[in-house]
């Protein structure tokens, strides 16, 4: 895990496409070198402006590790995990761990039948242990807001939940 702390402008990134539907990785690195050229304090691989919903597990893992690779220290890179279910939500924070991500930014489960409070407390532990990091509840999900006191109840349940 990074040592580094979050906060400032932590932006998130968009991921390009080539013609064929492929990542454009060096589209996606100069994007980076842009966004630290301007001064950013951190960014945010694989969330919705990412196209975080629609790429698969390998192309997440790959742009996070190409976002470390041209930040080189000099920012914190998170990346978010937008899943379906909890099981395919730890699978991705199992397969991150072992990149040194400041944080997983984790979009609660946004399944046909929204789960009561205890499920996404759950929810939330469960991908926390697996990613092994700092996670940020990423409250995008119309249908599964995660209202301000359930956030708290997360976050006094789950320490590795540090904000929203």
């Amino acid at each position: 895990m990074s040592p580094m702390e979050l906060g400032g402008v932590i932006v998130p990134l968009t991921t390009p496409f080539a013609a064929d539907e492929s990542v454009d990785y060096g589209a996606f690195s100069r994007q980076i070198e842009w966004m630290l050229a301007e001064g950013v304090d951190g960014v945010v691989v694989g969330g919705s402006t990412g196209e975080g919903f629609a790429l698969d597990e390998d192309e997440v893992f790959t742009l996070s590790r190409r976002a470390l690779d041209v930040v080189a220290g000099r920012v914190p890179v998170i990346t978010s995990i937008m899943a379906d279910s909890t099981r395919a939500a730890v699978r991705r924070a199992r397969h991150l761990a072992e990149l040194p991500l400041a944080a997983l930014q984790v979009a609660p489960p946004h399944y046909i039948f929204a789960p009561g409070d205890d499920g996404v407390v759950e929810f939330y532990d469960r991908v926390s242990r697996a990613g092994g990091r700092p996670v940020v509840i990423y409250n995008v999900i119309a249908w599964a807001n995660v209202r301000p006191a359930l956030a708290a109840r997360i976050m006094d349940s789950v320490p590795q939940v540090r904000a929203v």
